[in-house]
């Protein structure tokens, strides 16, 4: 048993070395083909950064999950996004896309890698809006923000731009 569990300990460590290192709020794009159904990607991660992973997968669908540098698993792809999630240690974390059971199709599809920043909306002078202005840092980035508001007031969400799309 311990020549096993050493042996699976060598392949884990291995197999690490061997993934495409990316970096904090950019983009990746990666292909799946009749051959190719899985890619892992890594980036360094620091202890208490908050981030989140999205995916557009209009041409094909993708699944993802967030391992941490042991290898466990911190969460996995709602809707082609993993929310806001806190690192808990410095170290090499790993993201493994995968095409669903589901799917044969082929194509590219963009994940994003980001830094998780809740943004401030400025009021207008007359003070009936709050307004952002400002570009994303790349494809598939989002970008987060708070309102405070209570029963009975009626928001208004308007929104310019090319491919854009929101959450509330």
């Amino acid at each position: 048993f311990g020549i096993m569990l050493g042996l699976l300990m060598v392949g884990i460590v291995s197999a690490q070395d061997d993934v495409e290192i990316i970096d904090m709020n950019t983009s990746f794009v990666g292909e799946f083909t009749d051959d190719v159904s899985s890619i892992t990607v890594g980036f360094e991660g620091t202890a208490g950064k908050v981030i989140y992973i999205s995916a557009l997968d209009e041409i094909v669908p993708v699944e993802f999950t967030l391992l941490s540098p042991t290898g466990g698993q911190l969460a996995q792809s709602v809707n082609s996004l993993i929310r806001n999630i806190e690192l808990g240690s410095d170290g090499q974390y790993t993201i493994a896309f995968n095409r669903p059971e589901w799917s044969q199709d082929e194509g590219e599809f963009i994940a994003h890698l980001g830094a998780y920043i809740l943004e401030s909306l400025t009021e207008i002078d007359d003070g009936t809006a709050l307004t952002y202005s400002g570009d994303l840092a790349d494809a598939g980035a989002q970008q987060q923000f708070a309102l405070d508001a209570t029963e009975g007031d009626v928001v208004t969400i308007a929104l310019y731009g090319a491919n854009l799309g929101f959450t509330i």
